[in-house]
């Protein structure tokens, strides 16, 4: 489906409003482009201290991840302090990374108030948003954003080489870029053939990690990258708290209302799984990296073109399915889902030590509501005869 320029702007003007109203719910606990030491974690402070000391030796894998500091060097260069200038370069990630996603929705065929409500769910999670606002040093938001783009550009098809160039970039700022390499792979495969798929694979792979490698051999860490014991870390961490913690951030704890709009209609979700395997494996390969990841809903934030796309078709069909007579459908639907995101949003921890990416606590009142609405929405799909 093309794209008209009211889509651009909506998508924008959407973006520009959910990122708003995130960073002012983090303001008022934490105050405006708040320290780094109100912060639990400390992942940040390897990008300050590359922003700030660019010759001195960080960490792997920070110390191959420059663009960002960079970008925010040059902001500081420009009158900016630090916390400001990585503020400044997360908002402006943050607006193209939703309105991507938006675009992306948009061009899968999705109607645009079913796109602007999926949209603005995602708004109400802990991984999209507000944990990089509340984190906003990052180099995840810059990633996420080529993420969104490259997979629009895709979707889009036309112009898929402006994935190449976005392939470049990202080689500067983050592995996890690599995660749209299986998605360019079928997603070309289901539009053309396999010759096709290969080469423009290739072709986004190719400039990505020739810059990715490149940084590796010229970069000196202050160690080497113990990538071993980071996966047993990971592992381990997450075997040993798997029924009291892990098994909640690893899906509602991330996801909220996606997960029974995704999964209510059984055999229909069966049927999107292998009709769009390019989404299936974008989600797959995101839930890989958390092998060796020690966090949760923030690399969980580069499959959400894929869990989006999943919800939309989930509120898509419940609206078909619904009926009332004082209300479109639609409206019913989305009022559910908004509310029942917003409980999601209050109760989910964020600004101390539990609240931290891996340690999130399971909340039963939320998995109550979720698991609620996933035997209400997935009974009145039950009754409906199989195609």
């Amino acid at each position: 489906m093309a794209l008209s320029g009211r889509d651009i702007r909506i998508g924008l003007a959407l973006a520009v409003v959910i990122a708003a109203g995130n960073a002012g719910y983090v303001a008022s606990e934490l105050g405006f482009v708040h320290r780094p030491r109100q912060v639990m974690e400390t992942d940040h402070r390897h990008y300050i201290h590359m922003a700030l000391s660019p010759e001195e030796p960080e960490d792997p894998p920070y110390a191959f991840r420059v663009a960002a500091p960079r970008i925010a060097r040059g902001l500081m260069a420009m009158g900016f302090s630090v916390n400001q200038a990585f503020y400044l370069l997360t908002q402006a990630s943050l607006v193209a990374f939703l309105a991507c996603t938006y675009l992306f929705l948009r061009a899968r065929g999705f109607a645009g108030e079913i796109a602007a409500l999926v949209v603005a769910l995602m708004g109400l999670t802990q991984g999209a948003v507000r944990w990089f606002e509340y984190q906003y040093w990052m180099s995840d938001p810059l990633c996420v954003a080529l993420v969104a783009a490259a997979v629009l550009a895709l979707q889009l098809d036309t112009p898929w080489r402006f994935a190449i160039g976005l392939g470049f970039a990202a080689g500067f700022v983050r592995e996890s870029f690599v995660l749209v390499l299986p998605f360019a792979f079928f997603h070309t495969l289901k539009r053309h053939d396999l010759k096709q798929a290969i080469l423009r694979t290739a072709a986004i792979a190719a400039p990505f990690l020739a810059v990715a490698l490149t940084l590796r051999a010229l970069i000196v860490p202050i160690a080497p990258d113990d990538w071993w014991s980071g996966i047993l870390d990971s592992m381990g961490f997450r075997a040993r708290h798997f029924w009291d913690k892990q098994w909640y951030v690893l899906t509602i704890g991330t996801w909220g209302v996606f997960v029974p709009l995704a999964l209510a209609n059984f055999r229909g979700f069966a049927r999107r799984v292998r009709e769009n395997l390019d989404l299936t494996f974008l989600v797959l390969a995101t839930y890989g990296t958390l092998i060796i990841s020690n966090n949760t809903e923030r690399p969980l934030a580069y499959a959400w073109p894929a869990v989006a796309a999943a919800g939309a078709a989930g509120i898509r069909a419940l609206a078909a399915n619904i009926v009332t007579p004082f209300r479109s459908p639609f409206q019913r639907v989305a009022a559910i889902c908004l509310g029942a995101q917003m409980v999601h949003f209050g109760l989910t921890r964020w600004h101390d030590l539990a609240g931290s990416s891996l340690y999130q606590p399971a909340n039963f009142i939320v998995a109550g509501i979720m698991s609620a609405l996933l035997v209400v929405w997935g009974l009145s799909f039950a009754r409906l005869k199989p195609n």
